[in-house]
């Protein structure tokens, strides 16, 4: 029997064109009615069509879909479903750290509110920074921007990170270095280690709270005027550049509303003070 593409098309739920493309990959092929121009399939197009869905759901190419399908070698075959299990396994693994990120953003969200501006004396996570810009000028050379376009690919794991230095925020002038900052806890899955251009933070007791920030700049000296006077309350100096993470952005087009985590490394008021 021979079939219309219309026909064909319709059984495994794939458009004409759609049907076209398979064809141009050469999992069908068709032949040519010399007499009214039309093209036909084959019962056993139809079968190939629908076997081929099975191999794209798997996550195959087109174009691996093709090979597998006019592979003469059973070993062949195998190796490729080999060479796609491992493929899965990655991409699993990479689904299952997105969800788990995912939920340490869900709870943040959910405490942005009732945590605002309420200060806590903590260890502060481990994280590495890619800084690119200092005061709204950018940094890096050509090859740094070329590095850092990897790190903007590894969203969401990397975040906006505002750094405030110390000697500014102790002078009360609004003094940001920006970065992409990526978690100690994700950096092993996600290949990251210092260089030239990424630096790490290693965990310090720090004063830890969330601010709110509303308009088109950060201002740090607005938004470390509680986290100075809790460490003068509890007989704490600061001792290091202060890390902020923002975690979630709302409305844009108007008042550009960022929520942001923020950590200031602290030491006791008589112990040497050091500076980073």
């Amino acid at each position: 029997m021979k079939y219309k593409i219309g026909e064909v098309s319709r059984l495994p739920g794939i458009s004409s064109e759609g049907l076209r493309l398979y064809e141009r990959n050469g999992v069908i092929s068709s032949e040519k009615d010399s007499d009214n121009g039309y093209r036909y399939y084959r019962h056993l197009d139809i079968s190939a069509l629908i076997r081929s869905r099975t191999y794209r759901n798997y996550g195959f190419s087109m174009k691996e879909t093709a090979q597998l399908l006019n592979m003469a070698d059973l070993e062949q075959v195998e190796q490729m479903y080999r060479k796609r299990e491992e493929e899965l396994g990655q991409e699993i693994s990479l689904l299952e750290q997105k969800l788990r990120y995912l939920r340490q953003m869900e709870d943040l969200i959910a405490g942005a509110e009732k945590n605002l501006n309420q200060c806590v004396t903590e260890e502060s996570p481990g994280m590495y920074r890619f800084e690119f810009m200092d005061q709204h000028r950018i940094i890096l050379d050509d090859q740094g921007k070329d590095r850092f376009s990897r790190w903007v690919e590894m969203v969401p794991f990397s975040f906006l990170s505002m750094r405030c230095p110390l000697k500014s925020l102790l002078k009360q002038e609004n003094h940001i270095v920006s970065a992409l900052g990526i978690m100690e806890e994700y950096a092993s899955f996600l290949d990251i280690g210092v260089s030239e251009y990424i630096t790490y933070y290693p965990p310090r007791m720090s004063i830890y709270t969330i601010v709110k920030e509303d308009r088109d700049r950060f201002d740090s000296v607005s938004c470390f005027n509680h986290v100075l006077r809790y460490a003068r309350e509890q007989g704490l100096k600061p001792c290091g550049d202060s890390i902020a993470r923002t975690f979630v952005s709302l409305n844009r087009k108007d008042n550009y509303v960022r929520y942001r985590q923020v950590w200031l490394p602290v030491t006791s008021a008589h112990a040497p003070q050091t500076t980073s």
